[in-house]
């Protein structure tokens, strides 16, 4: 959480007198969802984490409701369909959404480039049953645990169907379970890796990190 301090005092018979002082809460603001996009990639935001293991990069990016908004909104338009603000809004406020992106290292590397779904097959019969596992059971692979709570994600997303990219993002949806604020939580993302040879992952975010891009101001 950042504030700006600003002081008022006067100096009279040699006494120091504090008359006010005043805590203003600074929101961050964006332009459009490329801005918003560039913060929740700054790592110094704390909405963004990746760890490398045998190779294997794993990126876990949170999504504030407001930003998935703004996403859902501009594919309905690009399709034609008015889109219902309040409504996308009040649907995504009762989510807790995180982008989990799993892809080669491209500095470690030593092949040439692939898909990160070819990553350990030994034929074709082999990649179809990665297909189909990533597409239908990630959220068997996944929890997030809320201060200790454990959360089962309701919802896995496979973003890039046609390996546009080398990385293969998921967008994995929890329900949020009423809480109001995620201030003063901790949250602990977990990815137990069946698929890619790299194990049980944990990523560790701060609730005030997460309510702070929640509070984005963005021109709309």
């Amino acid at each position: 959480m950042k504030y700006k301090v600003i002081g008022f005092c006067v100096l009279g018979g040699g006494i120091l007198v504090i008359l006010a002082t005043l805590f203003v809460h600074l929101h961050k603001r964006v332009g459009n969802i490329q801005g918003y996009n560039s913060f929740l990639n700054e790592e110094r935001n704390g909405c963004i984490s990746t760890k490398e293991i045998t190779g294997v990069n794993v990126t876990i990016k949170y999504q504030p409701p407001l930003y998935m908004t703004l996403k859902e909104t501009e594919q309905l338009k690009a399709n034609e369909i008015q889109p219902s603000w309040d409504s996308i809004y009040k649907k995504q406020t009762c989510m807790t959404t995180f982008l989990m992106t799993i892809g080669p290292d491209k500095l470690k590397r030593k092949d040439k480039r692939h898909s990160i779904m070819y990553e350990g097959v030994n034929d074709y019969a082999e990649y179809t049953q990665r297909v189909l596992s990533t597409n239908f059971n990630m959220v068997q692979q996944i929890r997030l645990y809320v201060n200790g709570e454990e959360r089962i994600p309701v919802l896995s997303l496979l973003e890039n169907v046609y390996e546009l990219s080398e990385d293969r993002s998921f967008v994995i949806v929890f329900v949020n379970n009423g809480m109001k604020s995620m201030k003063g939580n901790d949250y602990i993302f977990v990815y137990d890796d069946p698929f890619f040879n790299i194990g049980k992952v944990q990523f560790h975010f701060k609730g005030d990190d997460l309510e702070d891009a929640n509070n984005v101001i963005v021109k709309r």
